[in-house]
């Protein structure tokens, strides 16, 4: 009980990071990053919606078991903000909700949490845009659309933890932007991937795995 009650700390500690750290940017940094949280909570949303609805067509799961299954490891990945932490819990639901065979709930779950990293990436090309309009440098479409292909493969490799694909990704992103400070421009995009932007994430993530 004392551990259950423990586990609203964490979800409230990252919002009050949330709130905090793109205040360096003054008022236009907390609204960019509203705006970003925002964006991709459609974007996480929508997708996810896409997912339930999927398995529902082409599956014999009911809609009970998929809600519940999706519920226990949507709440767990959003306080937790890492697919690693989510793991055990998204193993037992996947069993005991869904009705998977052990056999097919560990490999299919612990390769998902390994590799799969969708929602993740559609958070790192939405942070992208952000750090570019902070920073004052123009990015276009064509841009953006040479990103995504990289983005999902840096995204097989993104480490689970909380932050991990911002931290792991945004090198690389400079890089191939060719930014005038990569130093500059790697610290803001960790600084904007953080709080809820990866608690949503992992939520989306993991309930996909």
């Amino acid at each position: 009980g004392a551990f259950a009650k423990l586990l609203w700390y964490y979800p409230i500690m990252i919002g009050c990071l949330a709130i905090f750290i793109p205040s360096r940017f003054g008022l236009y940094g907390l609204e960019v990053y509203g705006r970003t949280s925002l964006n991709l909570a459609i974007v996480a949303l929508v997708w996810s919606a896409g997912m339930l609805l999927l398995v529902h067509a082409t599956t014999r799961r009911t809609w009970a078991q998929i809600w519940k299954y999706f519920a226990t490891v949507y709440a767990t990945g959003f306080g937790t903000g890492g697919s690693y932490d989510t793991l055990p819990v998204n193993l037992v639901s996947a069993e005991r909700d869904l009705g998977l065979r052990p056999q097919v709930a560990r490999a299919s779950i612990v390769l998902g949490t390994v590799l799969n990293k969708n929602v993740a990436t559609m958070a790192v090309l939405l942070v992208t845009v952000s750090t570019c309009a902070l920073l004052d440098l123009r990015i276009t479409m064509t841009e953006i659309a040479v990103l995504i292909p990289p983005v999902m493969i840096l995204g097989l490799e993104s480490p689970g933890i909380p932050g991990g694909a911002g931290v792991f990704m945004s090198p690389v992103i400079a890089s191939l932007l060719a930014v005038p400070d990569p130093t500059t421009f790697v610290t803001t995009f960790v600084t904007l991937y953080s709080g809820l932007i990866p608690m949503l994430a992992t939520a989306g993530n993991t309930t996909d795995d």
